[in-house]
């Protein structure tokens, strides 16, 4: 079991796309951003949208020009909602009368995305709850929608958003930190019961995959061996979706590790695999195994 090489996986990009989709009477925090990182020298590129279309054209227009523009970072600042106790259910995000959007609806938006982007794809999500953005990864129909996310985990105000977006991204891109750092970082400009969290899809995948195989033990602890291995052969393919055989073959951060699945790693092993993320918990693995796999 190699805990140490699934953190090797990282994000990058050229420019920030920030995505701004808020009410008419917000504070313009994506502009805003936008406005002190361009006077430090970041490339950014802001768009101003008003419904779910809206949204869905500007991700389309960053594919077609990943060969003129580069990788973007996405940046979403909007208004997210409070995932629900019960982790079946969908979680929203937008502004607007329109419809809203749904985390798996982004993460069908972004899958081409970050599959151009060579699988390198960082998505922050500057919403309240904007953590639950990990949802993207929800179910396994299309490959991995980004290779690092990042977003709060709780309700957030205005001056706070600033304040951390602007911290993440000058250590980010002028100081050169890892994501980690970063976040930690940004984490100090939140006010008091505020948090950010961030996670790689390669993390998530194996979350999701741990929740599904306690889950499936704990439903049937005497599974017949035949029943077993159809359930096994289905997380295999789960994850061969998420993270295509030639991206395995070139770079071991994406091949699988099934030990690392059903082991149980000692308290140290635990504490050194969170310290190399700078991990919290396990809320957002949990959250999405519920579309990926159904028992027969």
């Amino acid at each position: 079991m190699d805990l140490k090489r699934v953190f090797n996986q990282r994000g990058f990009f050229h420019y920030v796309l920030v995505i701004e989709w808020l009410e008419n009477d917000d504070k313009r925090t994506g502009m805003m951003l936008v406005e002190h990182l361009e006077a430090s020298g970041i490339t950014c590129v802001y768009a101003g949208v008003e419904t779910s279309d809206g949204f869905r054209a500007v991700i389309e227009e960053a594919l077609a020009r990943v060969r003129d523009w580069g990788i973007p970072a996405i940046h979403i600042e909007t208004h997210g909602e409070k995932p629900s106790d019960n982790i079946e259910e969908d979680v929203l995000f937008g502004s607007g009368d329109g419809p809203l959007l749904t985390w798996p609806h982004l993460g069908e938006m972004l899958a081409p995305l970050n599959r151009a982007a060579d699988f390198q794809l960082m998505l922050v999500s500057a919403a309240c709850y904007g953590a639950a953005a990990m949802g993207a990864m929800t179910g396994a129909t299309h490959v991995a929608p980004f290779s690092v996310c990042i977003g709060y985990e709780t309700e957030v105000i205005d001056e706070s958003v600033i304040d951390s977006m602007i911290e993440l991204y000058t250590a980010l891109l002028v100081e050169r930190v890892p994501p980690s750092k970063a976040v930690a970082r940004a984490e100090k400009m939140l006010r008091h019961g505020e948090s950010i969290d961030h996670s790689t899809s390669v993390i998530l995948a194996y979350q999701v995959f741990r929740y599904c195989v306690q889950e499936f033990n704990k439903s049937d602890p005497a599974i017949p061996p035949a029943r077993w291995d159809i359930y096994k052969q289905r997380l295999f393919e789960a994850w061969e979706m998420w993270f295509p055989r030639e991206l395995q073959e070139r770079d071991e951060t994406y091949r699988l590790d099934w030990d690392i699945v059903t082991a149980n790693p000692t308290d140290e092993e635990l504490a050194e695999a969170r310290a190399a993320r700078g991990a919290k918990s396990e809320t957002h693995g949990n959250r999405m195994r519920s579309v990926l796999l159904k028992s027969e």
